[in-house]
């Protein structure tokens, strides 16, 4: 198996499970990946990346034991380890030729030159064209699932740094940096309000490789609604990938008031930013899911224009913003990570 690399890009990895024999009880899964430390690394960088993501059993409430990286002091290989274990006296019935992508694993291009290829390999007992492994606790003998597929190669061009919407008093101003872009074609911003998503506007990327910044203010919004954006990226061969983006209320400038907080879901402290449209008194209390005072922000006198407190670190969960002026109330909810 090869994974390629070009520039400076990360490369993602698909852990993918073929069952093309009889069905079969699981009640934990693993994979160990082997990769060479002076050719790429798991990533640790932006968005709060994990280098193991998307575990396909944690929608069943399965637990990950899922080890970003065991280092043996830049030996080759090191290893990363994919393991996902049921709750007790539960598991999941794996049925012939059902497909699972157990996860997916990010790793950074850290020494390989433009083009060249990096190995990755099985770590465990390889039987013909397939792995070995237990199918049960405690079981007497291996299996050899030799539909198992391993890794398939899935090209990232581009690496999102940051993905933004501040509420203006004309719309919402979308905003989003990359760190990289190869091979990108453009951007598709979509926005839903309802349960389909409508594509807004389309961008082309810039001809040359590298970091960028994008605009764009979306004024075709409507006072009084919940909106959430997305990115679509295309690039050059048609292959998409989907950036979830913020969720944001708008309320127009001589409707009460406009507030968002960024970024939304908030991974650290979140900014929660105020469209105030006079002078005047200003009142903000956030609550918690049980309707508990976590803080609050009372001044005497804002000045009519964008008013930005910045907000503790909250526990994860769910919190609602009330905020009060004398041209009226507003509320809405964000999300702690």
């Amino acid at each position: 198996m090869k994974a390629y690399y070009q520039g400076a890009d990360s490369v993602v990895i698909g852990l993918v499970l073929v069952n093309s024999g009889p069905a079969w009880q699981a009640t934990a899964i693993m994979a160990t990946v082997a990769y060479n430390p002076q050719e790429v690394t798991p990533w640790s960088g932006t968005l709060n990346q994990k280098p193991i993501n998307n575990h396909y059993f944690a929608q069943f409430k399965w637990t990950s034991l899922s080890n970003p990286w065991t280092e043996t002091n830049g030996v080759n290989p090191d290893l990363i380890t994919y393991t996902e274990i049921a709750p007790t006296n539960k598991y999941y019935q794996i049925k012939q030729g059902e497909t699972i992508e157990l996860c997916r694993m990010v790793f950074h291009n850290t020494g390989n030159p433009n083009n060249q290829k990096t190995n990755f390999s099985y770590y465990g007992n390889i039987t013909g064209s397939g792995v070995t492994g237990y199918k049960k606790k405690n079981d007497a003998q291996q299996y050899a699932f030799t539909s198992v597929k391993g890794l398939k190669d899935i090209w990232t061009p581009v690496e999102l740094v940051s993905f933004q919407a501040r509420v203006l008093p004309s719309g919402v101003r979308l905003s989003w940096e990359t760190s990289f872009e190869s091979k990108s074609l453009g951007f598709r911003l979509q926005r839903r309000s309802a349960e389909r998503w409508d594509d807004i506007t389309w961008i082309h990327s810039p001809s040359e490789d590298g970091s960028k910044t994008y605009v764009y203010d979306d004024v075709t919004v409507a006072s009084g609604t919940w909106y959430q954006y997305r990115l679509v990226q295309v690039d050059i061969d048609g292959r998409t990938e989907i950036f979830e983006g913020p969720t944001v209320y708008y309320q127009s400038k001589a409707a009460e008031l406009a507030a968002s907080v960024y970024p939304n879901p908030v991974v650290n402290r979140g900014n929660l930013e105020i469209s105030v449209p006079a002078d005047g008194a200003l009142a903000v209390t956030v609550y918690d899911q049980l309707g508990r005072m976590v803080q609050r922000f009372s001044d005497d006198h804002v000045s009519k224009g964008i008013k930005v407190y910045r907000l503790e670190k909250f526990r994860p969960g769910m919190y609602m913003v009330g905020i009060t002026h004398k041209d009226g109330k507003a509320r809405f909810m964000f999300v702690q990570q």
